[in-house]
This record gives structure tokens, sequence and C-alpha cells, in this order.
């Protein structure tokens, strides 16, 4: 006989035995089940043939109710029987008898026609019928059909029984004694539910919450469900903590990555909170994906924002009537970078960095852009999975901030409807720029404890007397800003005055009060006790370094007498470091560093915080808390009495990414005619200009005219080129001039008034300032002098920076100077070097005769003439020039590929010139 669960197949083992194949579980369950069903068919009918004997009516209707409630027993183990005879007890009376089996034996008529599948007979039922059997009617006990195996007596059949109630209890029990964690709940939503499952079947069978147990628990994040069963009539639902049938809110999940993510801090910030309330907290896979779901909502409410104060800035210029002659908005707007981690002013490698325009008249983030130079995923292998990438930078941290910029300057006429005014060039119109004052003030400031903090600078009681008098002459800058700029007078007018005062600040702090009396304003009244440290400063040489500095920001004249600052954005980027934990955790690997900062974007817009603005975005009303509420009464209390800081603007250059075809032949060309057209000046425009641009680099028309020159200073460069050396750089350098302040640029600009005069008092002459002059016959062409002798004469003074501390035959000897070169031991003039192509481009454009060439270092300088010679101009210098500017930069100032990001054009006879190269 085989055993159970056991068939043979029929073979043989080597020990000449049947093999045997054992059943599957799945088979095993199978079989039970079809036992199952026919003992119970037996057994209903006889209960349904019973019911025909009972004469009782009120049983019949109590059986018929019974009949219509049926629950489907999945596990018979785990049946809970809530009362068993026990020996002795009186079970004869069959209507008890049945009464009893109808509550633990499920009844349906369907049964019957074996249109039900149950799965497995109780044991426990079973059992109690036996028991009746024992001590009730064994007439229609016996008639109950029971195997064998199930048989058991009286006593042992009891005991099992209890034994069973006590496990079937303690599993009931499990999961509620196993969740020790504390939940977070809605305290109104669950009770709602526990009042809904109170009354789960009416009363029938007298349940209550009392009889209600948590059996099973299914975590979603901080989101339970929890599985309930009743003890008494076997009835199961699913009740939850939170409600989760409104979609459009955000759940408990989000809200939990949103909140962790708007102070700054990440995953493990929120496992180690959460574990200190004793609460459980999710995987670090299902955070990842909460926040980058997130992260991209808040870019599209950012971005939605930044449209909406777009529209704001676009209507108060309308109403202004700052609109361009194309019918375009124009507005002022402040700038400003930050980086991902601190510098300390010695360390420039941030991994990501980012950049925002706020408009002047909402103080509200117009734009904002996100560079990143490392990508997690790229990082892992030569073959990364498909992702994401967010690397959109290969070059140096610091150009970060000029490319984000000069990106959105390009594409705020088309995505924004505006045009920001006043800076670099990203229009076609010019646009200024205007340094921060507190910028440059804090340089002044780290220049000035730089000085102190060296020895070599002079002995320690001095240096630590112009340390503690720092302060003193930045608030004298500050009200020397403030005065002039509330003085009334022409801009170009109060921007010079201010440069004196700025030149004699240094005098005036330290007791010399020489200047103070001819400014009137500086100096209310003597102070006798102020005494005059200037000449031991002076013989120490630290006056003259401290001057310097002064000089310096005296250059930025023109942008201080506006008096801006940058301090809206740096609010806004103190935002982003409290989004990016304090720049102390690196979120440049993915995609947190700009979703963070576009974080920053939606509160600094709204005023108000990322739930509030989330919240009103996924659901489309506001948040109706009474604790969002009292947090945002609280946070304008707070700020109810700040000011508003003035900002400033400050862009670098740089290119765009988008690429445009170029024109086609016939435009160009008629591009180029019209451009031509437009250099044409009359004698009288060019002698007006020349009177205007006087200021020269201080003056904003000098550089936007010199923009489409070529200038005197470039002949040299452009004149003494081979004919194989492309022309893409030199041109991109042309058009992309900026401001530079390099030491040896603010050493000539420091200097050329000193030796301007010192020229005028060896030569006794008078020397004039001029400006910009154009070409009559060639318009393309402009030279500033840097000034004028009578009708026929010109000056041009040179400071070189490396031969500073030489004489002027040490520089020439030590190639320092090469305008000179010495030919048997006579010091002849250097026809090859660019200062003599600029002079000669000067004398011809300004039609003068002679050049009065001063080279000055501080030991020496020395003084050279040079005459005009035609010859030279003709020969070499103006085909060369005549076909750079026509083959090289006209094409590019017309149709730029600069601005499309794409390479420069190079002409034919270049092309050639290197294929020729190359083939000899």
């Amino acid at each position: 006989m085989e055993r159970g669960g056991e068939k043979s197949n029929g073979k043989t083992n080597k020990r000449g035995t049947k093999s045997r194949t054992f059943l599957s579980i799945k088979d095993r369950k199978k079989r039970i089940s079809n036992i199952a069903k026919y003992w119970k068919k037996q057994q209903l009918a006889e209960v349904k043939q019973n019911l025909k004997v009972a004469q009782d009516t009120s049983l019949k209707k109590n059986l018929s109710m019974n009949t219509d409630d049926v629950t489907d027993i999945n596990n018979p183990l785990e049946v809970i029987v809530d009362s068993l005879p026990t020996k002795g007890s009186d079970t004869t009376d069959v209507n008890k008898l049945l009464e009893t089996t109808i509550n633990y034996v499920p009844i349906d008529d369907t049964i019957t026609n074996d249109a039900t599948d149950i799965k497995k007979v109780s044991e426990t039922t079973v059992s109690y019928v036996l028991l009746a059997d024992d001590t009730g009617d064994a007439t229609i006990v016996n008639k109950l059909p029971v195997p064998e195996t199930t048989v058991k007596n009286s006593y042992n059949s009891t005991d099992e029984a209890t034994q069973v109630l006590n496990k079937n209890t303690r599993k009931l029990n499990r999961y509620t004694n196993n969740i020790e964690e504390n939940r977070i709940m809605n305290v109104n939503y669950f009770i709602n539910q526990l009042k809904v499952i109170s009354n789960h079947n009416d009363g029938n069978f007298g349940c209550t919450l009392n009889n209600i147990n948590i059996v099973k628990e299914i975590r979603n994040g901080l989101l339970s469900q929890y599985v309930v069963i009743c003890d008494m009539c076997n009835y199961r639902t699913v009740i939850h903590n939170l409600d989760h049938t409104n979609n459009n809110d955000m759940d408990i999940n989000t809200l939990a990555v949103n909140g962790i993510t708007s102070i700054g801090s990440g995953y493990y910030h929120l496992q180690e909170f959460l574990l200190n309330l004793n609460v459980p907290c999710f995987d670090k896979n299902k955070f990842k994906t909460i926040q980058d779901t997130l992260m991209e909502d808040i870019e599209k409410c950012a971005y939605f924002l930044m449209k909406q104060a777009a529209e704001e800035e676009k209507k108060i210029a309308v109403e202004q009537g700052n609109v361009g002659v194309d019918v375009t908005p124009e507005i002022m707007v402040i700038c400003d970078g930050t980086w991902s981690k601190r510098s300390y002013r010695c360390n420039y490698n941030a991994p990501s960095g980012a950049a925002a325009i706020i408009g002047k008249n909402t103080n509200k983030v117009l734009y904002l852009g996100v560079k990143n130079k490392c990508c997690m995923m790229c990082e892992k292998g030569s073959n990364p999975e498909d992702h994401r990438c967010f690397k959109n930078w290969t070059g140096p941290s610091t150009g970060m901030e000029a490319a984000i910029l000069v990106e959105s300057f390009r594409t705020s006429e088309e995505e924004m409807g505006l045009r920001y005014t006043r800076f670099s060039r990203p229009y076609m119109k010019p646009v200024e720029k205007i340094e921060c004052r507190n910028h440059l003030l804090r340089n002044v400031c780290n220049k000035l404890k730089d000085l102190c903090s060296k020895s070599a600078n002079g002995p320690v009681s001095l240096r630590r007397k112009v340390k503690s008098k720092i302060l003193k002459m930045r608030c004298s800058v500050v009200k020397a800003i403030k005065f002039r700029k509330e003085e009334a007078g022409e801009h170009y007018e109060k921007a010079k005055k201010l440069k004196i005062d700025l030149e004699n600040i240094a005098s005036h702090t330290f007791g010399e009060h020489g200047m103070c009396k001819k400014i009137n304003y500086f100096c209310e009244k003597d102070k006798p006790d102020d005494i005059n440290i200037v000449p031991e400063l002076i013989q120490c040489g630290l006056y003259e370094k401290i001057k310097k500095v002064f000089s310096s920001l005296a250059i930025n004249s023109n942008s201080l007498i506006y008096d801006m600052t940058s301090n809206t954005v740096e609010q806004f980027n103190s935002i982003i470091c409290k989004f990016v934990g304090g720049k102390r955790i690196n979120y440049s690997k993915g995609r947190q560093y700009q979703g963070r900062c576009f974080s920053a974007v939606v509160k600094h817009n709204s005023g108000k915080s990322c739930f509030y603005n989330m919240s009103k975005f996924y659901s489309g009303v506001s948040p109706s808390s009474r604790a969002i509420k009292k947090f945002e009464q609280e946070r304008k209390r707070r700020n109810k009495n700040i000011k508003r800081a003035k900002r400033r603007i400050n862009f670098n250059n740089n290119s765009s990414d988008k690429m445009y075809p170029d024109m086609n032949k016939e435009d160009f060309e008629n591009a180029k005619i019209v451009f031509l057209e437009s250099l044409i000046k009359t004698e009288q425009q060019i002698n007006e200009i020349e009177e205007r641009t006087r200021d020269q680099a201080d003056n904003l028309e000098w550089k936007e005219i010199r923009r489409n020159l070529l200038t005197a200073s470039n002949f040299g460069v452009i004149c003494r080129r081979k004919p194989t050396t492309r022309c893409g750089p030199l041109v991109k350098s042309l058009l992309s001039e900026t401001s530079i302040f390099a030491p040896a640029l603010e050493w000539g600009r420091e200097n050329e008034e000193k030796v301007r005069k010192k020229v005028e008092t060896m030569q006794h002459i008078e020397i004039k300032k001029c400006g910009l002059f154009i070409d009559k016959i060639h318009p393309f062409l402009g030279a500033s002098p840097d000034g004028l002798i009578g009708d026929q004469g010109l000056v041009e003074i040179k400071c070189p920076y490396s031969a500073r501390n030489m004489t002027i035959l040490e520089g020439i000897e030590k190639k320092k100077i090469t305008i000179w070169k010495t030919e048997n031991k006579w010091l002849e003039l250097n026809k090859k070097h660019k200062w003599y192509y600029q002079i000669q481009g000067q004398l011809h454009i300004t039609r003068r005769m002679y050049c009065l060439l001063a080279v000055y270092t501080e030991k020496d300088m020395r003084l050279e003439t040079i005459f005009r010679d035609a010859i030279f101009w003709e020969e070499n210098m103006f085909p060369q020039l005549e076909m750079f500017f026509m083959h090289c930069l006209l094409p590019e100032i017309v149709d730029s590929r600069l601005a499309r990001n794409m390479e420069i054009r190079e002409p034919s006879h270049i092309l050639e010139a290197i294929e020729n190269k190359s083939k000899a």
C-alpha cells in the first residue's frame, strides 16, 4: 500500500522495489480540497434533512439567515471556536446541535450543486460533532459520515479543541503585538474608519470593536494598511492610518521627502529623525524615486513662478515707458552666481554652480541656470546604464556663472519677452554693466588687510594703525557715493567728482587734508587732534600701495555712482545655501543640486514655504491647515521690519547652446552692405563722437563704437599675422572684449595721468585729452591716442609692467622693452614692434604728422618722436587691415557664429595657405 501523498510510477529502482514520486504541495492541497468538498456535501445534506424535521419556526428563521451570510474559510486552523461542549454537558437537544454546527460550518445552497469550492474541512467542527455523538442523539449524529482519521474520544477532543482555540487566539494577536513602533496617523480619518467597522454586521452577532483584531500590516513607506478580522463572525476588512483616496494631494511619503529637502538634509537625516520618533522609515531607493518625481514637479512650479514674475516686470516696464524701438519691454536686473562648495578665496573647483537673474522692480527670480561638472552614473564605468545625465559643463568652475548669465540674456526675449538692460553685449543694443558696491568695497578691504599682514610693508605699529582705519575708509567711500549721487548734475560729471573723492580718501584718513579743502564737503571742520601719519607711510612705501588700492576702486566710479548692491541676489543665494545643507554636503552627483536650487526659486518668488507651494501646485488650492497658517504668520511677523536691499547687475559674456543655420548668401551680402553704410559718418559726426568719448575707457559710448571697428591698439597683432594663422581666436577676442583688471593694465591706468603731466613739464607743452577718432575715408578704422599736442602732434604713453623696477636701458638689455633694439651700441627704433604699428595707425587716422612716445618706469622715462610714414601704411598695414575686416571680422558681426556656439568662419585665402603649407 502506498503512503499518503505518494504514488507509484510503475518503475523499479536498484533494490528491486517500486520507486515513488512525491506529490507537490499544490497537488496535496488539491487532494485535501477534494476530500473536504465530499465531507462538506454530506454534512450539509444531512443538516438540510434535519431542518425539515425541526418544528421550531424561529430556529428555521435563524438557520435561513445564517445560510445567507457565508464566510469563506481559507485556513481551518484560524477558525475561532467561541464555545465547545464539555464532558457531561447536555447536547441531546437537536436544535442546539444544529445551531452550534451552523455557527461553525459554512452553509450555502450552492454547495450542494458543486458551485463553491471549499478548500479545507474544519477539523474543529468535525471534532465537535463527534463530541456530540458521545453525549447526544446518536441517531442524528451517526448519520454524519466522518473520516476515520478524525475520530477522537470525547475527553481528548475537548482538550485539543481548547488548544486550537488558544493557538488561534495567539495567531490573531501576533501581528498586533509585533506593531511596537509608533505610526503617523490622521486621527479624524482613523476614527471614522473605526466607526464604519464597528457596525459591520448590523448587530446580528453582537460584534463590537472589542472583537476586532489586527492580523496584518502592509507598509508603503509611512503609509500603512491594517488587515483586521472580527473574532466573532470572521469579518475581514482593511483600514489605513492616513487618507490615501485623494490623488491630488501629496501623500505622507512625498511630504516627508519635501520636508527633509526643505531643511537642506537627505535620506540619512530623515532616517535618524524618524528613528528618534520610533517610526519605521522606508528604504533609500524609495526615497530617491520619490525625490526625483518631487524635484521634477518643483522645477515645473519654479518655471511657472518665474514666468509670472516676468509678466509682472513686463507690465511695470510698459507702465513706466521702458520700451525699446521694437516694442520690447526693457528692464534692469540684478545677477550673481553661487557654487556648491566654499572656496575660502583659494580653491575654485566646485563641481556645480548656479546663477540667477532677479528683476529690479519685483525682486523675483526671472531665470535660474545650473551647471554640473560630474554625473554619478557616468562615473561608474565606461558603459553606464541608460539614465538622465545632468552633466552639462566641462570648463573651469569659475566660468559657470558667465556661461549661465549670457545664455539667459540671449534667450530672455524669446522665452520671457523681456530685454535686460545695463551690462555686457548679449543684444544688438548696448547693455551696461554696474558693479556691486558691496563687492568692490569688500575687495578693497581685503587688499588693505593683506597689506597690513605682510612684514615687508613697514613696521608693525604703523601697519596696526592702518588696519584700525580700514572700516573708517570704507565708511568714507560710502558717504562719498551717497553725497555725489544726490548731487545735481549729469551722470558723467558726478562720476568724475566721485573719482577725485575716492583718490583723496587715503590722504584724508591718515591726516593729510590738503585736497579736502578743494573738495569742500569732505572735511566739515578742522580736526586739531588728527595726527598726520602720511610722511611715515610714504617713508616705508606703504602709502603708495594704499593709494593704488583706491586708484583701482576709482576706476569703477561710473558703477559706484549708481550706489547699487546685489543684496537681493545674495539673499536668494542664502536660500540656496539652506537647501544644499550649508554647502557642507555634496549634492552635485545627480539632479539633487539642480532640484534644490529650483526649490529656492519657489520659496523666494512666492515668499512662502515649499510645502505651501507644492500643496497648492498639486491640489490647485491653498492648504488650509492651521499649523501652516500659524507658521506663515510667524514668518511674516519676523520679516515685517526687514528693508528691501538694492540690487546690482553683473554679467560676463559667453556663448549660448542654441545653433541656428547661417544666413543665405543673398541676405548675407545685403547685411554686410547695410552694416558698412551704417559706419559712414560725416565730419561733424566724427568730431562730435571724439568730443563725447574723451573719457575713453570710462565712457560707455567709446566702448560700444570701437567694438565694431578695428582700432589702432590691435593693428600690430593683425598686420604681423602669418598667412597660415587662423583668424577665429583673434576675432573672438576682439568681439568678446570685456573690462580686464590685470596688474599690467592697472599699472598703466594708474600712471597714465602722472606721466602725461611729467611730459608736459619736461617738454614745456600742453597735452589735451582726446576721444575716439574714426577714419574719414575708411570708417571701419579707429584710434584713441593718449593726448594731442597742438594741431600736428599726439602723445602715446606706455608703462611696461615687467620693467617697472628697471631703467629703460636695463629693460632693453633684458628684453623687457623691445620698441628699441641695440645696433652697434646705438638704440634704434624697432619698426616691427606692435607699438610702431599702433602709432602709425593713429597718425594716419588723425591726419597728424608726429607722435611723442613716452615709455615710463619707476626709475626712468624715455621719449621718442615718431613721424608719419605713408609708404609703410600703404604697403605694410592697410591691405592687411582691410582684408582682415572684410573677410574675418565683418562676417562675424553681421551673422555671428560665436553667439550660436559654432566655429567662426575662416576665409578662403587662409584655408588655401594652410593647405599649401601642408602639401609642401
